[in-house]
């Protein structure tokens, strides 16, 4: 390197002389496509984005947490394309037969620096997350170690023993709201999923359809809403996906359907009587309601034991 100065000395610059024989640096491998108009999705999803690219460029450990098909796999697999070009996405499911073998290839995996997302953690048997982050070296990796772990789902127990594993490692933990809490996304999301799902045969979506969509709760989430435009695409006879391309069994869509707001109000509700054992007078107390206020949303939005 050869500093370059100004006449009266004063530093303005350097040249870094890069040796002939020097290796071209490797090929980056590019992006998987992002939706259109990405800038424009909710807070909601655009602040766990944020957070988890900058532990990405810190190659530092996370977990994504949150309910299953909430695309926290999808986030963390884009963003390490993006940090890591040229190596390749390591993606671990915890419900493989031959888990145990992927396991221990992890470290070797990260010393040569991939990225490794270890799916549904929460799956492991209790004790085996431990284990796993306490016999990695991560301060001397070259990769990046990420975990996902579902919420609201049956087996909860495991997810908990999980996020205190991490916890207890120092992995921070970042939520990924449900669909239902951000159900407007899908104007910008649905218009990039028909065109990928569809292979460009189908590049936009209907207004009527996206309204319609809209007004859905989508318990299953964008892994929901991938599995329906899947069954709809091929009912399409031109550009355009319409309302009347929904499968015959999607409903009637007429039902009165919750807000966001008022999803995340049941959520609440329901994480509180979960706590409470379903006992509604402790749960009510809990979130500092009467007991009629209680009663009165435990019907409105149809609250059951066991949801």
């Amino acid at each position: 390197m050869r500093a370059i100065r100004s006449p009266y000395g004063r530093l303005d610059g350097a040249i870094v002389e890069v040796p002939a024989s020097a290796p071209a640096p490797p090929m980056q491998q590019s992006s998987p496509p992002r939706p259109r108009g990405a800038h424009q999705l909710s807070p909601l999803v655009l602040g766990p984005m944020a957070m988890v690219g900058r532990m990405a460029t810190a190659r530092l450990p996370v977990c994504l947490v949150g309910e299953p098909g909430t695309g926290k796999r999808t986030l963390i697999h884009d963003i390490a394309m993006h940090e890591f070009p040229g190596r390749t996405v390591v993606v671990i499911d915890c419900g493989d037969v031959d888990i145990e073998a992927k396991l221990k290839s992890v470290g070797e995996r990260l010393a040569n620096g991939h990225p490794v997302i270890v799916r549904d953690a929460d799956g492991l048997a209790a004790g085996r997350l431990a284990e796993l982050v306490n016999g990695m070296d991560l301060p001397s990796a070259s990769g990046w170690l990420t975990f996902t772990t579902r919420t609201h789902h049956k087996g909860g127990k495991g997810s908990e023993e999980a996020e205190s594993d991490l916890a207890a490692a120092g992995i921070p933990m970042i939520a990924l709201p449900p669909l239902r809490a951000r159900v407007q996304d899908l104007r910008v999301l649905l218009p990039d999923m028909v065109r990928r799902l569809s292979r460009g045969r189908v590049t936009s979506v209907s207004p009527e359809l996206l309204t319609r969509l809209i007004r859905e709760p989508w318990p299953g989430n964008l892994a929901e809403v991938v599995e329906l435009v899947t069954r709809m695409i091929p009912a399409a006879t031109d550009s355009v996906l319409r309302e009347q391309h929904l499968p015959a069994d999607f409903g009637s869509g007429l039902r009165y359907r919750l807000t966001p707001l008022e999803w995340m109000t049941r959520d609440a509700i329901v994480e509180s009587l979960r706590a409470c054992d379903w006992d509604k007078a402790r749960a009510a107390e809990a979130l500092g309601m009467s007991r009629a206020s209680i009663y009165r949303k435990i019907k409105a939005y149809n609250i059951e034991p066991g949801a």
